[in-house]
């Protein structure tokens, strides 16, 4: 598909309709493996044209209306040992936003700029485009441990997002808003995106920088810091300023009163 490159995943991806979630699903197969007595290979994926009972961070609905990016990509948790796990969510984003603007620069649009917020969304001038949720997993009849790297891109539709409310959020933009290489409908190109990130995030997982200075480095490369942001969870609606991160993965950030903070599980908003 134009503006993705058009490649073949090299990863197993298995393609499904309308289902509940794709980490349910990535859940569901590796349970099939496990029954049969099969070998699951090293990485697979599982994308869907609908989620109705996708879900966030922290529990958060994630609306799935076809038209949309939703794959999760199963990851045996030995592939990525030496990186600690608190820079996964990182990687991630790092790996959607490059992805995400090497597709508009290959279409010639410039105006759109990509930027990752901590520590999991990828922003296209100030509105979400796509986030990543990271859960664990562990088969107890092989005893083998996966990592469910579950990726949302609104490609075609940007939904809805509270403004108050348990269920707030930024507001939301889509690829189409900016590019014009989204087609129809926009499920081919939901699918081609889920195989060529399916098959990235799995280049790096093999072959690519474990460091954490590494993927702090590529991180703050695409960050914004110094602009004042709200603390999502919090009532009060304490604005804080992103200063740096960690070599663990942690936010330093500074307070309205001047005291520095680190961040494990605070999101911005």
């Amino acid at each position: 598909a134009e503006g993705w490159g058009g490649r073949t995943s090299l990863v197993p991806i298995h393609y499904l309709g309308t289902v509940g979630s794709t980490q349910d699903e990535a859940k569901r197969i590796l349970q099939e493996y496990a029954n049969k007595g099969d070998d699951s290979p090293d990485c697979f994926a599982v994308s869907a044209n609908e989620q109705n009972h996708g879900r966030g961070t922290k529990g958060r609905d994630w609306i799935g209306r076809p038209g949309n990016c939703f794959v999760t990509i199963c990851l045996p948790c030995d592939l990525i040992t030496p990186l600690p796990v608190t820079l996964l969510p990182l990687k991630i984003g790092t790996i959607v936003a490059t992805h995400i603007d090497r597709a508009f620069r290959s279409v010639g649009v410039h105006g759109a700029r990509v930027r990752v917020k901590w520590p999991n969304d990828v922003l296209i001038n100030d509105g979400k485009v796509a986030g990543a949720l990271i859960e664990s997993h562990c088969n107890p009849e092989t005893l083998r441990s996966w990592y469910l790297i579950g990726i949302g891109v609104n490609v075609a539709h940007a939904p809805t997002i509270y403004q108050f409310g348990p269920q707030r959020g930024r507001q939301a933009t889509c690829l189409s808003e900016h590019g014009s290489f989204v087609k129809g409908d926009g499920t081919n190109d939901s699918r081609t995106l889920a195989a060529d990130l399916a098959e990235e995030v799995h280049a790096w997982a093999t072959e690519g920088d474990m460091t954490a200075e590494g993927v702090v480095r590529e991180w703050e490369a695409w960050a914004d810091f110094g602009r004042e942001q709200v603390l999502r969870d919090k009532p009060e609606n304490e604005v804080v300023v992103p200063l740096a991160i960690e070599p663990d993965g942690r936010l330093k950030v500074r307070g309205a009163d001047g005291k520095i903070q680190l961040l494990c599980t605070d999101y911005l908003l």
